[in-house]
């Protein structure tokens, strides 16, 4: 659990280098790009919480990270498909990784000894 929890945080703190970058920096989404980045820095925020979580075994945390994993899912799977539909021949295999991780993740919050030391059982 130790090992979820500097994950949680290294994904947190990905989420908020990837939300200012979005907040701050102009780019072509104008004023969705300011939205987005600051839903990003948001869960990032929330992943955070999650990690520190997993350092005490606070209960509710497991469900916090059952919904970041999901939504790490989606949110890779929704940056896969908008490369994808820009250039179908381009694969962009980091989102392809972080679907992957974000599964495994999901997983083993679900395996028995998780959920007990999470108070789950």
């Amino acid at each position: 659990v130790i090992i979820l929890g500097i994950l949680a945080l290294l994904f947190g703190l990905i989420q908020v280098r990837r939300g200012l970058g979005l907040a701050i920096y102009p780019s072509y989404l104008g004023n969705l790009g300011l939205i987005l980045g600051t839903v990003l820095i948001v869960i990032g925020i929330i992943a955070g919480i999650f990690g520190v979580g997993c350092f005490l075994a606070w209960s509710w945390t497991w469900f916090v990270g059952v919904i970041l994993s999901v939504v790490g899912i989606l949110l890779e799977v929704v940056t896969l498909l908008d490369v994808v539909s820009i250039a179908p021949l381009a694969m962009d295999f980091v989102n392809i990784i972080e679907i992957l991780v974000a599964g495994i993740v999901f997983w083993y919050l679900f395996q028995p000894h998780v959920k007990v030391y999470f108070g789950k059982v």
